[in-house]
């Protein structure tokens, strides 16, 4: 237990520190490190919301979570959602890096260098979806993730 209350808030201030640098600066303006700001946002939401379970379990403010959790019965709906679209959207995230190295590794001068001379469709479409459509392919994979959580909620229940 006490390697975790050390190892935790160490590892979510490097979280905060390296998302801060790839915002910031401009050597990281790939599409790449978009994704990696977008797993460690998630990163900590997921940190953030299983400390409280980490707590419950090693009886630290067991009483104090328990009857927080029963007065906020919103709150506990969203950590439990969060607990179970936690492996969702993370494995939502992995395909979607995925899809994005295949695109890069099979149109090299695709999504990060368009070259008039060598103009060819697919490396023109490749373009035109990870430059103009990220945002929305981001929006459609959480929604995508939490459909799926939806779906599971709805057969199974929330524990």
């Amino acid at each position: 237990m006490a390697l975790w209350l050390f190892h935790g808030p160490f590892s979510l201030v490097l979280s905060l520190f390296v998302f801060t640098v790839l915002t910031c600066n401009q050597k990281f303006k790939s599409l790449f490190y978009r994704f990696v700001q977008f797993d460690i946002i998630i990163n900590i939401i997921v940190y953030i919301n299983f400390a409280s379970f980490k707590l419950v379990a090693s009886g630290i403010y067991v009483e104090e979570i328990l009857i927080f959790m029963e007065t906020h019965t919103a709150i506990r709906l969203i950590r439990d959602f969060i607990c179970n679209w936690s492996y969702h959207i993370q494995s939502s995230s992995l395909l979607l890096k995925c899809v994005y190295r295949f695109t890069l590794a099979k149109y090299p001068n695709g999504p990060e260098v368009f070259c008039f001379y060598s103009f060819s469709l697919p490396k023109f479409l490749c373009v035109q979806i990870w430059k103009h459509y990220f945002r929305l392919i981001l929006i459609l994979t959480l929604l995508y993730s939490c459909l799926a959580i939806a779906n599971n909620s709805l057969l199974c229940g929330f524990y």
